[in-house]
């Protein structure tokens, strides 16, 4: 295909499209768009939608189009009321209509009629037009005159745009009317291509020990359709779904809805056994459109940074090496989410990206970890990585078997710190069956039935070793 060519055909196109747009809404806008919205968005890729339209209605009833609508709505969630005069407007039936406008389905439409194909002719710089009969859309095939044409270069142009074809997804009523024309109806529906993340930036100062956190919430929305100022809701937790459930949501919401009071920023409250953000602005969200919320914005909270070495259940039952073993050592930090800390809210499920303050201030990313859903006073714990600066190695000196279920193990490990400042660390020794320790040189904390932690300072430039026995019975 030429250049011109191409021009041609997406100019064509879009003059199509156009037309086919301004009859279609022409015909299927009849309760026009949302004068209000509201979106509830779940974690599990589910939104419930609320919105009311100005409709006028017929009088005794008749039938009632919604456009603008979810592409991935749940038909069996659709709820439509009045909220002008409730007794007197009812549904008979309703269809949700999602078969799409596409160029196959198009041309399904006039199989056996007569349609044009445009070319243009690059020889002559001119366009030329075709009249043919469509016999079929595989291939597709034509009859141009006396021949028959198994695909041909020029672009189906076509008579019309056929009935009950539609451009975006909608829904229709056959409805009942014993009150006024001009009424205020609530449309609600559950829907999927919705989800939402909560992510975190805590930012390390210099000391070590405060830090700024910043949390944003994620909001993609792939449904289908734009909501305009809408009132957004996110709901935090792991819902269980069934049958029954877009019905109970829907009851749920519109229950908060109502108890609901004005603010201006992410209201947190408890929602059932779930956590409920409450955006008190409304918001606008494109169709395809990733959009990032601020929720957290905290200058400074204590935080406390931890070496860890962990060790390995199967090291009681090796023989003794001469080398030893190297082993990493993990960098945690730790903060507490409590008021005194400056936090204290329910903080949803999500990424940890964590950064230090270098020489000069400015922040270098460190690592990140994922958190789970995090009540209030409770503490958040970050694996971020594994320290440069200092070095453990671990020996086993003595390995004996005293019987069939008991061993008994001597150990050495040697911790070196070159930074250029004090650390400590933390050796945690995973245990299993009875064991006990015995003949140690440094003081130990049995964490639980089969953990037991060594906490060492280590000076600058400095070496520190932990040696001990266990004895071990299965």
């Amino acid at each position: 295909m030429t250049m011109r060519t191409a021009v041609l055909s997406l100019w064509m196109l879009s003059v199509f499209a156009s037309a086919c747009s301004a009859e279609n809404q022409a015909r299927l806008n009849a309760a026009g768009r949302p004068v209000s919205a509201s979106l509830t968005v779940y974690q599990q890729n589910l939104a419930l939608v609320r919105e009311v339209r100005n409709v006028r209605l017929t009088a005794g009833g008749g039938t009632l189009a919604y456009e603008n609508v979810a592409a991935q709505v749940q038909p069996s969630s659709i709820q439509l009321r009045s909220l002008s005069q409730p007794g007197g407007f009812s549904t008979l039936e309703q269809n949700y209509q999602y078969g799409l406008v596409d160029p196959n389905h198009l041309l399904e439409k006039f199989v056996g009629k007569k349609i044009k194909l445009v070319e243009w002719n690059q020889y002559q710089d001119r366009r030329e037009v075709v009249e043919a009969e469509l016999l079929s859309t595989r291939g597709p095939v034509y009859r141009i005159g006396s021949e028959v044409y198994i695909g041909h270069p020029g672009i189906p142009i076509l008579p019309e745009l056929p009935e009950n074809v539609l451009l975006k997804p909608s829904i229709t009523w056959r409805y009942e009317n014993s009150g006024g024309e001009d009424q205020k109806l609530e449309l609600t529906y559950m829907t999927g291509g919705f989800g939402w993340t909560a992510d975190y930036l805590l930012t390390i100062g210099g000391d070590e020990k405060t830090a700024r956190l910043d949390g944003w919430f994620n909001l993609d929305n792939r449904s289908g359709t734009r909501y305009e100022d809408a009132r957004l809701k996110l709901v935090a937790g792991n819902l269980n779904r069934n049958q029954a459930q877009p019905a109970m949501l829907i009851r749920k919401e519109m229950a908060m809805m109502a108890a609901d009071a004005g603010g201006e920023s992410f209201q947190q409250q408890a929602f059932s056994d779930y956590h409920q953000y409450d955006l008190k602005r409304p918001v606008t969200l494109e169709d395809q459109e990733a959009k990032q919320i601020r929720f957290v914005e905290v200058p400074s909270v204590m935080v406390e940074k931890s070496y860890r070495v962990f060790s390995n259940q199967g090291y009681y039952q090796a023989s003794p090496e001469s080398d030893g073993q190297k082993q990493p050592v993990q960098i945690f930090v730790r903060l507490n989410n409590s008021e005194k800390n400056r936090l204290g809210i329910p903080m949803p499920a999500g990424s940890f990206k964590v950064y230090a303050e270098d020489h000069d201030g400015q922040p270098l990313w460190i690592g990140e970890d994922t958190i789970r859903h995090t009540a209030k006073d409770e503490e958040i714990e970050l694996k971020v990585g594994e320290a440069f600066d200092l070095a453990v190695k671990r020996k086993q000196t003595d390995f004996r078997q005293l019987s069939q279920k008991m061993s008994e193990n001597g150990w050495e490990i040697e911790i070196k710190n070159h930074k250029e400042s004090d650390a400590v660390v933390e050796i945690h020794e995973s245990l299993y069956g009875t064991w006990e320790i015995f003949d140690t040189d440094k003081p130990y904390e049995k964490i639980n039935s089969q953990t037991a932690r060594f906490t060492v300072k280590v000076p600058k430039g400095g070496t520190e070793f932990v040696r001990y026995r266990v004895r071990v019975g299965i």
